[in-house]
């Protein structure tokens, strides 16, 4: 039956895409991309490898290089629909370290599809009552975030692992965007969670309320899961299945990969009262945000030796604050981003489903509260609109990727004097 209505949802999307090419005409193609290099050194990282007899930090000092490039297209079949296409490639290279294997030798290669989707414009060309993207789309649920933040779909509960980066989501389904009263803009957004459990559907809504030209503020939540596409691996239940049994109704309560997660956030821009020409779009505006990765509370249980579980709803709310510095046209921005998250360091249990977060104690002597705290300065300078460079320092949720190209479910800082330094720069066309 689940799948029967996704059949139903992805149907009436193809009705749509039909409607709004019955006026085609000869499509316009528009061609865009850019290449790109950076280099990057981690200047101190506590990450061990157990490949000899004592622990090793092996990626001090460690230096990492790649090449990207990528190339969009948007095909303007009318007026109402656009088909819109891209692919991205990268070479790179593992992290050059002090250990010696041949599984860490060689270059790499990968690509992906960045966006392989239909844009349809529903009412009015120049004043749409909404918008409807369907495919592999991406979203932006902060667009002023630079390192941390988007917590609705950069990050999942049970467990609650979140990612760094000012990349949009990626997301597989169908988003309804409406700005018709400019006061008041939402989005609505059916996807289907690539992660696994695989092909879960989870709804989501974000509104945004614009308050003059200095303010705005959003909300958001998502029924992540709501809809599993198989019920013993989203609710599992059974044998080997995380359990306890409830205090108070002596029932027995299974852990879940599904939940609610929540959203709040502002962008406070003062130039408009101001009224300065000097400064730069960016620059003194203040904006932060706080999610809520799932909101029901599980008891702890006993793992191991280890207590673990969701018995604290302030475990699960992280919340990040940024701040663009006055730069007065001299760079794109100057942005410093803060974050406070006390869920342990370590997340790599999304790759196979578990619930539960590793222990926090891997190293003899890490204190789990040393990477509650995360920072990252970030700054950006385009020249002849078309070439730009950018350096970025943080201490953020930094992960490596594998030899397919996805990032490793381990992050490699884990405390706040744990960080890197990067230095990227490219050209667009």
């Amino acid at each position: 039956m689940n799948r029967l209505r996704f059949v139903l949802l992805i149907a009436c999307c193809a009705m749509l895409v039909a409607r709004a090419s019955e006026t085609a005409r000869q499509p316009r193609v528009e061609l865009s991309g850019g290449v790109g290099i950076s280099v990057m050194r981690i200047m101190n990282s506590s990450v061990a490898t157990f490949l000899n007899a004592q622990p090793t930090p092996y990626l001090n000092g460690a230096w990492l290089e790649d090449f990207t490039g990528s190339l969009n297209a948007a095909a303007h079949i009318t007026d109402r629909l656009t088909i819109n296409t891209g692919i991205g490639g990268r070479i790179w290279s593992p992290a050059q370290t002090k250990v010696d294997i041949m599984d860490l030798r060689g270059r790499r290669e990968s690509a992906w599809v960045s966006v392989a989707a239909a844009h349809i414009v529903i009412g009015r060309i120049e004043r749409p009552y909404f918008d409807v993207d369907v495919g592999f789309i991406g979203f932006n649920s902060n667009p002023d975030s630079k390192s941390f933040g988007q917590y609705l779909y950069k990050g999942g509960c049970y467990p609650g692992y979140v990612f760094s980066g000012s990349d949009a989501a990626k997301l597989t389904g169908v988003k309804l965007h409406s700005s018709y009263f400019e006061v008041l803009e939402h989005t609505g957004i059916v996807n289907l969670e690539m992660e696994y459990p695989y092909f879960d559907v989870s709804l989501g809504y974000v509104p945004v309320l614009h308050i003059g030209a200095f303010l705005d503020i959003g909300a958001g939540i998502v029924a992540y899961r709501l809809i599993p596409a198989d019920e013993d691996r989203t609710h599992p239940t059974g044998l080997g299945a995380a359990s306890y049994v409830d205090d108070e109704s002596g029932e027995r309560v299974y852990y879940s990969n599904s939940g609610t997660k929540l959203m709040a956030r502002f962008s406070f821009d003062p130039k408009p009262l101001l009224n300065t020409a000097r400064l730069g779009e960016p620059d003194l505006k203040l904006y932060a945000e706080a999610g809520v990765m799932g909101v029901r509370n599980y008891d702890d249980i006993q793992v191991g030796s280890q207590m673990r579980g969701y018995s604290d709803l302030r475990r699960r709310i992280p919340v990040m604050v940024g701040f663009n510095l006055p730069v007065f046209r001299l760079l794109d921005h100057l942005t410093v981003e803060f974050e406070y998250y006390r869920l342990p360091h370590v997340n790599n249990a999304y790759f196979n489903g578990n619930p539960f977060p590793p222990p926090p104690d891997r190293e003899p002597g890490f204190d789990p509260a040393q990477d509650d705290f995360r920072w990252a300065v970030v700054t950006k300078r385009t020249l002849f609109e078309r070439v730009w460079i950018s350096a970025r320092a943080a201490s953020d949720h930094y992960r490596r990727q594998n030899s397919w190209g996805w990032p490793d479910a381990e992050e490699m800082l884990r405390g706040t004097d744990e960080w890197y330094g990067a230095v990227s720069m490219g050209v667009g066309f």
